[in-house]
């Protein structure tokens, strides 16, 4: 973040006196909605206070199901606050809390005062005073509102897992802000400026656009029922969770990368290995699983060629994807969404290694069909 004033208005100076600028009780307030947390009816209401540094966060749980909702937002969608549910029969009540609030209470050098005196100068002609005014505001709204997102998502995420409510989402997904935010002086019990959720624009590659010919030959797969198979399937899901979801989840991207890197090598060291070795190495494949080793050693035993002496720079991405992806399943490892994006780009180009590979041939080898996939 850039570096900002200090956000007081200036004011006169006073000789021989240095001036501390007086601080207001400022408070950013935040909506989030929620795929419906299942409360008891003596819940709705419930107020919960924590502390994170010199700020006070407070999560709320509506009362009524108009809770929540504000008449100055027209383009904001009505969402009732709570809904009653269908459940079984003499489980006990329950309702689905889809909006909790969020506030984050902290002390700063901006108020109302401050501007109502901008914008008496904006009417006056001068809009310099307003427009500093919307940035300092911004720039102190800024930091607490990113206390109140996380705030929101780690109580969904203790939700989640104590509850065992099953449809509230992956445990990456937080929850999503609703209609603005605001920063108002407490004080003064006014708002200083509303900020709606972050807005974004992707802009992707025109390479990824499919030609003639490949949706020809998608046609003829669909007309012989051939289906994709199950490592470019794999490889496809986690490109998607890797960069393109709603919720981007890096950790299961990994994973998803290494288990298809894992049967497309195995799938294609079947396929390609000569005949003379095809007992052998079928033992062999059974009891590995790391990729260096079906890359490296084996991969030059069956093929007669290995990553790592082809291409070092990808041996490397691969065996970087097979020790994240032990982090993760061992210790439970986070993954750097960059990293994760950056793993599975590479396991796209080890696709194409894989299949620029020729076979090998052996003195009694048939031609054989290889699709060997469900034993991978």
């Amino acid at each position: 973040m850039m570096s900002r004033s200090c956000g007081c208005l200036p004011r006169p100076p006073v000789s021989g006196v240095t001036r501390v600028p007086s601080l207001t009780r400022l408070r950013v307030a935040a909506r989030f909605a929620l795929r419906g947390v299942w409360v008891r009816p003596e819940a709705l209401g419930s107020t919960f206070v924590w502390t994170k540094r010199d700020h006070t966060i407070t999560l709320i749980l509506p009362r009524e199901q108009a809770d929540f909702a504000r008449d100055d937002e027209p383009e904001v969608p009505a969402v009732a606050a709570w809904m009653p549910t269908p459940r079984i029969e003499a489980t006990g009540e329950a309702l689905a809390v889809h909006l909790i609030s969020v506030d984050v209470s902290f002390s700063g050098p901006l108020s109302a005062a401050d501007k109502a005196a901008a914008i008496a100068q904006r009417d006056n002609g001068d809009k310099a005073l307003i427009e500093r005014f919307a940035d300092e505001a911004e720039a102190l709204w800024r930091g607490p509102h990113t206390m109140a997102e996380e705030a929101a998502h780690a109580w969904l995420a203790q939700v989640r897992v104590t509850s065992g409510q099953p449809w509230l989402g992956v445990a990456v997904e937080p929850p999503m802000q609703y209609g603005r935010s605001r920063i108002i002086d407490d004080d003064a019990g006014k708002d200083l400026m509303a900020f709606g959720p972050t807005q974004s624009v992707t802009f992707r590659s025109g390479e990824l656009a499919l030609t003639t010919a490949q949706l020809n030959e998608i046609r003829d797969q669909v007309a012989s029922q051939g289906e994709p198979s199950v490592a470019e399937s794999l490889l496809a899901d986690a490109r998607f969770l890797a960069q393109e979801a709603e919720v981007v989840d890096a950790q299961r991207a990994v994973l998803i990368a290494a288990i298809a890197c894992e049967i497309k090598v195995k799938l294609v060291l079947r396929q390609k290995a000569g005949s003379s070795r095809m007992d052998l190495l079928k033992l062999v494949l059974r009891r590995t699983s790391n990729l260096e080793d079906l890359l490296g050693e084996l991969a030059m035993a069956a093929l007669g060629v290995s990553l790592r002496k082809e291409d070092q720079p990808l041996y490397g991405h691969m065996r970087r994807l097979n020790e994240l992806r032990n982090q993760v399943v061992h210790r439970g490892a986070n993954v750097e969404q960059q990293e994760g994006w950056q793993l599975v780009v590479a396991a796209g180009l080890l696709f194409q290694w894989l299949d620029a590979l020729p076979v090998v041939e052996t003195e009694g080898d048939s031609h054989r069909s290889g699709r060997e996939e469900s034993s991978a």
